[in-house]
């Protein structure tokens, strides 16, 4: 037997001596060692020594059967007990077991974490050595661009040398470009006083042109609306002429049926001659168609005195139209005349005539 069960149960002896109900918590407590389950197994012996001391038959009889009572309501409550504290240590352990668990993924994730630390310190250990090659390098070539900047320096003072004789010719080649510079700047004055005098010039000869261009448009306003007035004077003229036409027509009419009537009138007067039964009433009609010729005649004359009348005023309009494209053409000048249309500007040759 271990001497951590020997000491469990001994401590156990001693809780229940003292009143007390012997538990895995307490008997740990009491020896501060011992695994869980190591003290459980020493409970368990316990009791059943306890149990075989019980059954001994040293006891008198009279107390068999209260010892085996109240021995048999121990193991009850003890068994209790230990299916409460069973079921929480079973719960600790469980949890344990999951704490354990979680332990076990933070060690492997710290194993990770430290496996990835060490190939950092690796690759920074490489990182180091190549920084320090290429540091060596840099220091080599820093020396050598040293050298360099020191070449450069002497060039720069022979240069600087180059520099200032060619800023004294630079100079002295200023002065020159200075006075030309002068030259050109009045002959620029000259030129921009010629140019003003260009831009008036210009200027007043735009206002010509524009005043030009205004009485361009009047004229040709003008020259249509003495257009439109020619156009309806000219179809008035030919419905004039139409009805004059018509009423020499007519007079001819009137002639040749005065003639006729004149045949009738010296043949009635034959007849007349001829037959005096008849005379009065051949004089009576005799009398009416000379009433109708003398009527006729005087229609006649009327319509000719209307068409001398409209052919004096033909003359008149044509006259006065003549006169007014005078006037327009002397206006509008050659311009007009290259940019109007002929065929749009009535004439006289386009006006019928009788």
């Amino acid at each position: 037997m271990s001497k951590t069960r020997t000491l469990a149960k001994e401590a156990a002896f001693k809780l229940l001596q003292s009143g007390q109900r012997p538990t895995a918590e307490r008997v740990r407590a009491a020896i501060g060692q011992g695994a869980q389950q190591t003290i459980l197994g020493a409970l368990d012996e316990f009791w059943q020594e306890i149990g075989e001391r019980l059954r001994e038959p040293r006891l008198p009889d009279p107390l068999v059967e209260p010892v085996m009572t109240l021995w048999s309501q121990a193991v009850g409550t003890a068994a209790s007990q230990w299916q409460t504290e069973r079921k929480e240590l079973e719960a600790r352990i469980g949890a344990l077991e999951s704490r354990e668990q979680t332990l076990t993924l933070e060690l492997n994730e710290v194993t990770e974490a430290r496996g990835r630390a060490e190939t950092a310190a690796a690759t920074a250990e490489t990182l180091n050595a190549e920084l320090q090659q290429e540091l060596n390098e840099q220091r080599a070539e820093r020396q050598t661009l040293q050298g360099e900047a020191d070449r450069l320096s002497r060039e720069a003072t022979q240069t600087g040398e180059l520099l200032k004789n060619e800023r004294d010719a630079r100079d002295r080649d200023q002065a020159a470009w200075l006075q030309q510079i002068d030259a050109a700047r009045q002959a620029t004055k000259t030129a921009l006083a010629e140019r003003d005098r260009l831009a008036k010039e210009l200027n007043e000869a735009r206002e010509a042109r524009t005043r030009q261009e205004v009485l361009l448009a009047q004229a040709d306003d003008r020259r249509k609306e003495l257009t439109a007035t020619l156009a309806s004077r000219t179809q008035a003229f030919s419905a004039a002429q139409a009805r004059a036409a018509a009423a020499e027509r007519q007079a001819e009419d009137l002639d040749s049926q005065l003639e006729r009537t004149s045949a009738i009138a010296e043949a009635l007067k034959a007849q007349l001659r001829s037959g005096d039964e008849t005379s009065k009433e051949m004089t009576e009609r005799f009398d009416s168609l000379k009433l109708e010729r003398e009527r006729l005649v005087a229609e006649n004359r009327t319509l000719r005195d209307e068409l001398s009348v409209l052919r004096a005023r033909r003359e008149e309009f044509e006259i006065s139209v003549q006169r007014a494209l005078g006037q327009l053409e002397r206006r509008v000048g050659p311009h007009a005349e290259t940019e109007d249309d002929p065929a749009a500007s009535p004439t006289l040759d386009r006006i019928p005539k009788t």
